[in-house]
């Protein structure tokens, strides 16, 4: 993308006329443009998003006389994709999955998307890189054609080819002469999950006979420190080319590792480094990174900074609440504290859906108008027959459409049921109560156009722990719902502006290719980071997202690990003792610099009506009156 645009420009001005820049996918393109006939592809043909293929799949299993949920219907569609890249790559080994793994109705389906693509003369982006291999696979004169076109081949980002992108490149450079040149660094493959093949790297001299190899062991951007650090760490893989990175760069800092007690300790460590460096270092927020395994990891910290007053920019994401499916929540509470509160009332009033349009809220908020009504008013009015607290009259309800009245009063049954649940339960529960009754993870799925389900559970998951600090009482109270939401509305960043100098925020993944004087990375927590479900093979790929983490940093690598982190459960969150990632292990005792808070962070476990809790507080577990007291020791 950014990387091939950025080629073009350099090339343009370099007067290089007639060079073929651009992603693999743009490179196909042009090639099945020019001969895509010779494998049945009209030249005019169209490339289809995601929510094209979708809609093709959809109509594929109607004929078929079926019906798949959302989320079944993407992973269906998934799954044909993948069979197709199969098929291509290896026809043989496709053949054996056919029998071991694959279902007839599959096949058929499969079959049938192809099929009603070809009708409409519609690739999908799988088929850009299909036919460009069977273009060069079976026919000879094309390959040919195109060596003389193009007699030196440059890929950049080798170790994030996919095994099909391998082989279109090996068919393109199997005439001599060819030059073909390769950069690559199977130490950084982290997009394993987008279907790139770290083990490329080891397969190009056993593929291409007489090749040179260079090894570029030099950085140029960290400290000594961080270089060896980062050196011994990634040696615990065992699929990598042997290499040893150097640097005439100074020694620098040791890397400091932070066991902090809970969230709320480790954003306080972060926005006071961060303050330090600024005012006694003379850093500029702009050069400082914040890095995190998963984006919902963003909320503690987002929540630190705001209240530090310290400027922030999100890459890649959005603020933690400003996010849907957290702004859909919240909009549920606040409507439950206020009933006036109309921007809330339109924003869930039909999320999920209750068969309630933009034209049926209207009429309703409308009709509310008419009578002088507050949103919440009105569902009282409509559950009471017209009766209205307050008001001599009762209201004709009787102008409202038997459609709009049946979806609201749907909408007030479950308004009435969380005021009540509000008034003798935690936050924590009600949330979990507007989760479960309104079906919101399956709308979740429903809407996910780009699966990131987990994620978006996640985000949910982790307002449930921010709402943690406000669980002792139930929600009616004051120091429950209301206290909550007044917090809420001051974590809002005006300074989220990519033009000013603000802190990055942003997740392992997104900072590849990025540096910074000063990069902090958080949360490396043993199933955190390593994820849970991680194996062998993918423990070695979180072991090189850890490498590349460390190697975004010029100056200065610090990371932290908590002692305690709320995770669900079964259907809670409890706090969890928490285990420290293993890849700090593997870093040498004398490039690290630990430092560990002694103390409470506000955790502690309490009786109340509903069970032992366990709940924030910002009181010692000893004293009812003693506030807390932390020390920080270095070891």
């Amino acid at each position: 993308g950014l990387g091939a645009e950025e080629g073009v420009e350099r090339v343009g001005s370099a007067g290089w006329d007639g060079a073929l820049i651009g992603t693999f996918h743009n490179m196909c393109g042009v090639f099945l443009r020019w001969h895509g006939n010779r494998v049945g592809i009209e030249k005019n043909f169209v490339v289809f998003t995601g929510s094209d293929c979708l809609a093709v799949m959809k109509k594929v299993v109607q004929d078929m006389g079926g019906e798949l949920p959302a989320p079944e219907m993407k992973a269906m569609l998934r799954k044909v994709q993948q069979m197709k890249v199969d098929r291509a790559v290896d026809p043989e080994k496709f053949e054996k999955k056919i029998k071991e793994r694959y279902v007839e109705e599959e096949l058929k389906i499969l079959q049938k998307y192809e099929q009603q693509l070809r009708a409409q003369n519609a690739l999908d982006f799988d088929d850009m890189l299909i036919f460009a291999y069977m273009l060069l696979e079976e026919h000879e004169d094309v390959r040919g054609r195109l060596h003389v076109r193009f007699p030196y081949i440059l890929v950049d980002e080798w170790q994030d080819t996919s095994s099909l992108q391998f082989d279109i490149i090996r068919l393109l450079a199997d005439k001599d002469p060819c030059t073909l040149f390769v950069v690559g660094d199977e130490d950084q493959s982290i997009y394993k999950f987008r279907g790139a093949d770290s083990s490329n790297i080891g397969r190009f001299k056993e593929s291409f006979s007489g090749t040179n190899q260079f090894l570029l062991e030099t950085n140029y951007r960290s400290t000594q420190t961080i270089c060896l650090a980062a050196q011994a760490l990634i040696q615990n893989n065992k699929t990598r080319i042997p290499k040893v990175m150097n640097t005439s760069n100074v020694k620098g800092a040791k890397i400091e590792v932070y066991v902090a007690n809970g969230n709320k300790s480790e954003a306080s460590w972060l926005v006071r480094n961060i303050k330090h460096l600024v005012n006694k270092q003379n850093e500029t927020f702009g050069e400082i990174a914040v890095l995190y395994r998963a984006n919902y990891m963003s909320r503690a910290i987002e929540e630190a900074l705001i209240a530090a007053g310290l400027p922030y920019h999100i890459r890649g994401d959005i603020s933690f609440y400003e996010r849907r499916e957290v702004k859909d929540i919240v909009a549920y509470l606040r409507f439950l504290g206020n009933g006036r509160d109309a921007v809330s009332f339109r924003r869930i009033v039909n999320v999920p859906a209750r068969g309630l349009g933009d034209k049926a809220v209207e009429s309703y908020t409308e009709w509310c108008d008419s009578f002088g009504l507050s949103p919440m008013q009105g569902l009282l009015a409509l559950k009471n027959g017209g009766q209205v607290d307050g008001m001599e009259n009762s209201v004709d309800t009787s102008k409202l459409a038997a459609r709009v009245k049946k979806g609201i009063l749907e909408f007030a049954d479950l308004i009435e049921q969380f005021t009540k649940f509000a008034e003798s339960n935690p936050l924590p529960n009600l949330i979990d109560r507007i989760v479960a009754d309104t079906d919101y993870l399956e709308y979740l799925k429903k809407i996910d156009k780009n699966d990131r389900f987990e994620e978006l559970q996640s985000n949910v998951e982790e307002l449930k722990v921010a709402t943690e600090l406000y669980g002792s009482v139930p929600a009616a109270n004051d120091r429950g719902l209301t206290s909550f939401l007044e917090n809420v509305s001051l974590m809002t960043n005006p300074g989220d502006d990519t033009k000013r100098d603000t802190v990055q925020l942003m997740t392992m993944h997104s900072a590849k290719g990025l540096e910074f004087n000063n990069v902090f990375s958080i949360g490396w927590e043993q199933g955190s980071f390593p994820i849970n479900r991680a194996d062998a093979s993918e423990i070695e790929e979180e072991r090189r997202l850890a490498y590349v983490t460390m190697t975004r940093a010029r100056h200065r690598f610090m990371l932290s690990h908590k002692k305690q982190s709320w995770r669900r459960m079964g259907s809670e969150f409890k706090a969890t003792d928490c285990k420290p990632s293993q890849f700090i292990d593997e870093i040498p005792e004398e490039f690290l610099e630990r430092e560990e808070e002694r103390g409470f962070d506000g955790i502690r476990k309490e009786k109340s009506g509903w069970g032992e809790r366990q709940t924030w507080s910002n009181k010692s577990p000893k004293s009812k009156d003693s506030e807390t007291t932390t020390r920080i020791v270095k070891y």
